[in-house]
This record gives C-alpha cells, sequence and structure tokens, in this order.
C-alpha cells in the first residue's frame, strides 16, 4: 500500500457526507538498525575489522547484524557477546541494547530486573534510549512497581536527549491520565511534536484522535490522512485502522475487498489485532460470496 493508495483514500473520503488502540512505542533500539557513516552503509567485512581493532561502535553494530540476521546467521548469543564486549570498552549504545535482551529474553534468560540494571548503566554513559526503556518497565509494572510519575520522569530525560517516540509516550500518558490529569490537548500537542521529529507511531495516534472525536471534532478524512501517512513510514497499526474505516464505511463507501487488503498488509507488519480481524473478515467474505452464488453456506 504506497501513497498513492493513500491519496486515492483520501480523494474518495473527501467526497463522502460525512476502534483503534493508542500506542506506547516499545522498548527501542538506541542506534540505527542500519550502520551508516556519511551517507556510506558498513560492509560486514568494514565491520570485522572494526571488531579487530577493537572499535566499540563497530563492535556493536556486527552484534546488530547478529541480532537482526542481517548478512550473518541470526544468533541472539553471539549478537549478546559482542554487546558484553562494546559495553566493556564503554559504549554508549551497548548497555541498552544488552538490558533490551533482558528484558526481551533473547540469547538469555528474561529478567526484567537485570534489564534494568543494564537500562541504568545505559543511562550513565548519555544513551539516549536507556530512559525511555526504563519509562517502559515503570509504565508496565515489569520488574518493578507501576508508577507513571516515575515513567513520565524517565520519558522526558529520553525527550530531553532527542530520542524521537519519547514525545509520544508523554503523550500516551496525557491521553490516558497515567499519573497526570487526562489532558487531550497535551497529549495531542505532544504527539504533534513526536510526529514531527519522524515519529509513525504518534502519526497514527493523531488520527485515532480525529476518527474518535477526541479533543477535536471527529473527521474521518483527517483521521483517513494520518493513518496514511502513519502507514507510509512503516507503522504496522495504521494500516489495520484503515481497513476498519473501510469495513465499517466510516467516511468512505464501506468496501470489505479494500479493508481485507489494508488488514493484509498490517498482518504482513506483525499487527496481531488485525490478524485476527482479518480472520474474521475473510469468513464473512466467504459467507457473502455463498449467499450470492445460491450455495448454503457450512455452519
Amino acid at each position: 500500500m504506497t501513497f498513492i493508495n493513500c491519496f486515492i483514500s483520501l480523494f474518495i473520503a473527501s467526497l463522502v457526507l460525512f476502534a483503534s488502540p493508542l500506542r506506547a512505542e516499545k522498548a527501542v533500539f538506541p542506534v540505527p538498525l542500519t550502520v551508516h557513516q556519511q551517507g556510506r552503509t558498513y560492509t560486514l567485512e568494514e565491520l570485522r575489522r572494526g571488531v579487530a581493532d577493537s572499535d566499540p561502535e563497530a563492535i556493536v553494530n556486527l552484534g546488530i547484524r547478529y541480532h537482526l540476521g542481517n548478512g550473518v546467521p541470526q544468533d541472539y548469543r553471539e549478537a549478546m557477546r559482542l554487546y558484553r564486549a562494546a559495553s566493556d570498552k564503554v559504549s554508549k549504545a551497548a548497555p541498552a541494547i544488552i538490558g533490551l535482551m533482558y528484558a526481551d529474553g533473547l540469547g538469555v534468560a528474561k529478567d526484567y530486573k537485570e534489564a534494568m540494571r543494564w537500562y541504568k548503566l545505559g543511562h550513565q554513559r548519555g544513551s539516549a534510549s536507556a530512559p525511555n526503556n526504563i519509562g517502559m518497565l515503570y509504565q508496565y509494572g515489569n520488574g518493578v512497581t507501576t508508577n507513571y510519575t516515575e515513567a513520565m520522569r524517565w520519558f522526558r530525560i529520553a525527550d530531553k536527549r532527542g530520542l524521537v517516540e519519547a514525545a509520544n509516550n508523554i503523550g500516551n500518558l496525557y491521553d490516558h491520565g497515567l499519573g497526570v490529569k487526562q489532558n487531550y490537548a497535551e497529549a495531542l500537542r505532544w504527539y504533534h511534536i513526536a510526529e514531527k521529529k519522524g515519529s509513525h507511531t504518534a502519526a497514527n495516534n493523531i488520527g485515532s484522535f480525529y476518527q474518535h472525536g477526541r479533543g477535536v471534532p471527529q473527521d474521518y478524512a483527517k483521521a483517513l490522512e494520518w493513518y496514511c501517512l502513519a502507514s507510509d513510514k512503516g507503522n504496522a497499526g495504521a494500516p489495520y485502522n484503515i481497513g476498519r474505516m473501510y469495513e465499517e464505511g466510516w467516511g468512505v463507501k464501506q468496501d470489505w475487498k479494500e479493508a481485507q487488503r489494508w488488514y493484509e498488509l498490517s498482518v504482513q507488519r506483525g499487527d496481531p489485532v488485525a490478524q485476527l480481524q482479518l480472520a474474521d473478515l475473510r469468513l464473512r467474505l466467504m459467507r457473502d460470496q455463498t449467499q450470492k452464488s445460491g450455495a448454503e453456506f457450512p455452519k
């Protein structure tokens, strides 16, 4: 589903008269997943030479290669070994990634307390993502008692250090009134800050505000515009939201086939909610097709 698909959808929505969950971004990698220097991508051989020279940045980035299976077989244990080696050389990025490995149980037993220990080391070294990930632990009560005030404090630290998704997470707390008085206007302000920095999650959340009329007049055309923007940036939930609009006929002509196409894109990006919705819609499409043919649909 490309920008052209979204443009067509927006054009159709503009001719029509007048359920999606908001998402806090998960714990994030503290370094880009693709490694660039002055617009040039490091080759695997260059990274290995850097490792041989004990360059902590090269060691971290080779670890990411093994972590993601990018150009090498995916191997969480090897990734962890490299991350630890980089941390021993006082890498700023490595501790936060090690914490993420413990939080997700990748190559090690899941251990939120150990994740917290590594996140705090990353924070001490100036990592932007480490305080964000600490905030997520407090927001969801993973390894610590749920504490939204602490979550907000850590998200603000991450935001001041320039982490894009931290602003989205601050907006999420205002949106749901977690640790602060619920304030849609303040939530929307933070979502816009995050979106301007490049957050597709925030763009999706802005779309939800317009779809449901929270803090702004309900406007399906604007909702679709924001969902399309989020989808074009790679957001997994946005295609699901677009699919819902087509399935229900919210601001667009009801079109189950079009809804199915958007759900399929969302499923491809790993959205579990879309997977359930897609299965239900396919069943209804089969039932509808059977009824049109005059055959009896099996019970």
